[in-house]
């Protein structure tokens, strides 16, 4: 085995220029791959949670379409909150709807000195970090079915029980914070708020709101707070009123709310539902697969095309060599592991580079499985070119 790695050794500094751009094109390929794998599994999850979401019910939103000079006299006008407060209690008092809310409107600020992730910071000016936020409702959790390391029960409680007047505020974060934070520990905002780990969401949490845009809304990087329930400013009401989601098998219920509103003399509002949104979703994501597909098929040809050139004329070269060897009593499997290794080291360090870019997943460990087997056919020729030509055919055919 020692000698077959130092023969690959030499043979990889004479042909080095070949085989690092056929690494760099293994290399494009796997992440490819994977990528579309997650694209493919991740669109199958979604709809699958949507379906299970919606198969009695519907998800609705109520989104602002009122002119923005009539917006802001709303806002300043003092029959504004008590109108809002009739309005709240109005959709609350509603059966068999349920009603959830997903505000990302106010980021949380750190102090830099608070050590979190690169990647999960929302923007960074003199010495603070603003943080991605979604403060919400305990009933968010059951859904959209978020799953982690935390105790669900616990996490709906106190996010239930939380109140505004509450000294530490209970908080759980997306699996970025992992190895920068640990559950029970608290830290400080910039005004001196303090915040309680309760928990992390798995990799790839997320959650889909209807008014915001074509995209998953990601979770690996937020914040998850308590909402609060009760509101004494207009702005906090508004930002409040335009994050609630209702869901219900009976459109006229959330229709009754808008016509409400229009009572009141309030917001004009339109309507969005999930329906329309996973369409959008599918649609974006087929699309993107299917070019991410093509792209990763024409990479993939000319990778195999190139290794198998490469192949191809590295047998041929040392074909006389490898005659020499088996007259001297080395293996036709030795000669085989010798070009074995060539082929391995691509896929392993293609598949090391994969597993940085993405971690260790169901998409990756698939590649892993799709590049060993394509290992495999590959070495298909030089174990027929080896074992089915005589040593004096190796000779002949490769003496000048």
């Amino acid at each position: 085995m020692l000698i077959q790695i130092k023969f690959y050794l030499s043979d990889f500094i004479k042909c080095f220029t070949k085989s690092i751009i056929t690494f760099l094109q293994f290399i494009v390929v796997m992440c490819l791959v994977t990528y579309i794998l997650q694209a493919l599994w991740g669109y199958e999850r979604v709809k699958n949670t949507m379906e299970e979401m919606t198969e009695e019910n519907q998800i609705y939103m109520l989104d602002d379409a009122t002119e923005e000079y009539r917006f802001n006299q709303l806002l300043i006008n003092e029959s504004y909150l008590p109108k809002m407060k009739q309005l709240e209690a109005y959709a609350q008092s509603k059966s068999n709807m349920i009603s959830y809310v997903a505000d990302t409107s106010m980021p949380i600020s750190l102090d830099n000195n608070i050590k979190i992730p690169k990647k999960t910071e929302r923007n960074s000016y003199q010495n603070v970090n603003e943080m991605n936020c979604v403060r919400i409702t305990s009933n968010f959790f059951q859904v959209f079915q978020l799953q982690g390391d935390f105790d669900e029960e616990e996490v709906s409680e106190k996010f239930a029980d939380y109140k505004v007047e509450d000294k530490v505020i209970p908080v759980m974060l997306g699996s970025d914070f992992k190895g920068y934070m640990k559950k029970n520990d608290v830290f400080q905002n910039t005004q001196g708020v303090e915040y309680v780990v309760l928990g992390f969401l798995d990799q790839g949490s997320y959650y889909i709101a209807p008014n915001r845009g074509e995209a998953l809304i990601e979770l690996d990087n937020y914040l998850i707070v308590p909402c609060q329930t009760t509101y004494t400013d207009s702005t906090g009401f508004s930002f409040n009123f335009f994050s609630t989601y209702y869901v219900t098998k009976d459109k006229s219920q959330v229709t009754d709310i808008m016509k409400k509103s229009n009572e009141l003399d309030l917001y004009s509002l339109k309507l969005s539902s999930f329906e329309k949104q996973m369409q959008n979703i599918q649609a974006s994501i087929i699309e993107k697969v299917l070019f991410d597909s093509i792209l990763c098929m024409i990479i993939l040809i000319m990778s195999i095309a190139g290794l198998m050139g490469n192949l191809i004329q590295f047998i041929a070269e040392y074909m006389s060599e490898f005659a020499i060897h088996l007259l001297c009593g080395a293996r036709e499997s030795e000669i085989i592991l010798r070009i074995g290794i060539q082929v391995a080291v691509l896929i392993i360090g293609a598949n090391i580079v994969d597993f940085a870019v993405f971690g260790v997943n169901i998409s990756s460990l698939t590649t892993l499985g799709m590049s060993v087997l394509l290992g495999g056919l590959i070495m298909i020729y030089p174990i027929v070119k080896i074992y089915s030509q005589s040593i004096m055919l190796m000779i002949r055919r490769n003496t000048i």
